[in-house]
């Protein structure tokens, strides 16, 4: 039977033109800490934004050393959430595991929601501090507040769903697909208080190759949201949005059994020594 592509799209979670030619292939990671295991955390710093005096959006990223006894078979595990350094807590935390620029699916939701603030546990204090205190002693702590999408009331929802999983689909880069070829890309843009992408916006912070990150910005302008509500009133606010693309055969007799979902499980990272 003949391959079709199937793209998905993940939830919006949250600034200079884009160049085609200017693709990143990886996050710019900020190294923070690393623990005796291997792993190493560090921040992506395309990521960063600043929501208050003490608050940051974030994507904290644990590079993960092989380790075939872990639950979650993966190379990359990336926490994106929105930190109050002054108050000790998080919300709107959302766990993505990575193996090879792939997603790895999970036993259960790893998303807090964006407007519930959670208290920071004994067992993360270390790891959040060692953020915070990277962060409040960073450039990071001089970048203008802006509003992301986890600090509004109402977060933007997509009001064009099947029109875009049509779009994904027909922009999938023909090469790639035909030699079943899949990709990630993740993308950071502001939606206007209007419901729409502001083009100047659009960045790709990280593509797996540099033609998805094409296709998934050509998709992005073309599409319409129900725009986010603070304290009543529709307001612009920034954002980021993982795409991937994923070749299927049709029928489910050759698709095969879906792939396992595997319990999410946290790194440990010790806070950074002190002199």
């Amino acid at each position: 039977m003949k391959p079709h592509a199937l793209v998905l799209l993940a939830a919006l979670a949250c600034a200079g033109p884009l160049a085609a030619q200017d693709i990143p292939r990886e996050p710019r990671l900020l190294r923070i800490a690393a623990s005796s295991d291997g792993t190493v955390l560090s921040l992506d710093s395309t990521s960063l934004a600043r929501t208050g005096d003490s608050t940051f959006v974030v994507d904290a990223v644990y590079q993960l050393p092989a380790d075939t006894t872990r639950q979650v078979a993966a190379d990359r595990q990336i926490e994106s959430q929105e930190i109050d350094c002054g108050r000790t807590r998080f919300r709107g935390r959302e766990t993505t595991y990575f193996l090879a620029g792939t997603p790895v699916p999970v036993a259960e939701e790893t998303r807090v929601p964006p407007s519930a603030w959670q208290p920071v546990g004994d067992d993360e204090l270390p790891i959040f501090q060692a953020i915070c205190g990277y962060l409040l002693g960073s450039f990071a702590a001089t970048m203008p507040v802006t509003l992301e999408t986890g600090s509004v009331d109402h977060a933007p929802e997509l009001s064009n769903r099947a029109e875009i999983g049509r779009a994904l689909s027909q922009e999938y880069p023909p090469a790639l697909r035909d030699a079943r070829l899949g990709g990630t890309v993740r993308l950071r843009f502001r939606v206007t208080a209007e419901g729409r992408v502001d083009s100047a916006s659009v960045r790709v912070l990280w593509a797996s190759r540099p033609e998805f990150g094409e296709a998934a910005v050509r998709v992005l302008e073309r599409m319409r949201f129900r725009p986010a509500r603070h304290h009543g009133a529709a307001v612009a606010v920034w954002g980021m949005i993982p795409v991937r693309f994923e070749v299927f055969d049709d029928g489910p007799d050759l698709r095969g059994p879906p792939p396992p979902r595997l319990p999410p499980t946290r790194p440990t990272i010790p806070p950074p020594a002190r002199p």
